[in-house]
């Protein structure tokens, strides 16, 4: 059987269909429409919202980044994961020496298993954008086929998706078998952002991965969420996009580690409350 883990519900529109932006713009909000404030879903939005935990709280302070010999390149990502040193990762954020900014998010996903993320992604249909604005109320507007408009802390934004690739790619060894018996699930994209209202050319690339594993006593699944800023996906690899002598800042890096906690620490509250409401 294969795993499951959260499926996002998409406007199934790509960006290009868009065809006027600054009425598009005018017309999102993230807070519930008309049409959705009447949903049966509406209650999942009015939730509150789940607290992340103490430890990832305090990752996220400022003035509290990591050395950055403890963080590491993409290109390191599998290797990292796939070995002892996973048990000991932990939440961080910090400067690279190549300017590069890093953050390691790593959130407990407590009862959560496979049979109730699939009765998640099968049930949870809420109406129009709700559903993105269910996963984190106040920050996320719409998601569409190929990118997001949302709030990671510094006002909102548009991402563009531009890649995916997989454990082998980025391995660079077609052959690569994850070793890791708790391993569940590897997902590894890329793509650019920019202000809502400034043009794509002002745009900055980043390059994320997700690793999912099972907690050895079965009672849930940590995930562990990698963003490197300044970063992109392009022939096959992974190339630093940053200027000479450009640098990512330091705020960036902290904001997208407490965004991606706060991400995951809702994802894991949804399922349990939708499967509790229908099971109960």
């Amino acid at each position: 059987m294969s795993r499951q883990f959260f499926h996002i519900k998409t406007s199934d529109m790509f960006l290009k269909d868009v065809e006027d932006w600054e009425k598009e713009i005018q017309s999102l909000s993230t807070e519930p429409t008309q049409e959705e404030n009447r949903s049966e879903y509406m209650k999942y939005y009015l939730r509150p919202i789940t607290m992340p935990t103490m430890e990832n709280i305090t990752a996220c302070e400022r003035d509290n980044a990591i050395p950055a010999k403890d963080a590491f390149m993409p290109q390191d990502f599998v290797q990292v994961m796939d070995s002892q040193r996973v048990d000991t990762l932990r939440s961080g954020y910090c400067i690279l020496d190549n300017g590069v900014g890093f953050s390691c998010a790593r959130v407990v996903m407590e009862n959560v298993n496979d049979e109730k993320f699939r009765y998640f992604n099968d049930n949870f249909n809420p109406e129009e954008n709700l559903f993105y604005k269910i996963w984190c109320p106040g920050a996320h507007m719409k998601h569409y086929m190929d990118g997001v408009i949302e709030d990671v802390g510094a006002g909102m934004e548009m991402i563009n998706f531009l890649s995916s690739y997989s454990i082998q790619e980025l391995t660079r060894d077609p052959g690569y078998q994850v070793k890791d018996p708790l391993f569940a699930a590897f997902i590894g994209g890329g793509g650019i952002s920019w202000p809502l209202h400034a043009r794509p050319e002002f745009g900055e690339y980043a390059m994320q991965c997700f690793w999912y594993r099972d907690l050895p006593d079965g009672s849930g699944v940590e995930v562990f969420v990698v963003f490197w800023l300044g970063m992109r996906w392009l022939d096959g690899k992974p190339t630093i996009t940053l200027k000479e002598g450009e640098r990512m800042t330091i705020d960036r890096a902290r904001l997208q580690l407490t965004h991606s906690i706060l991400e995951l620490s809702q994802e894991a509250a949804l399922v349990n409350m939708f499967w509790n409401d229908r099971h109960s």
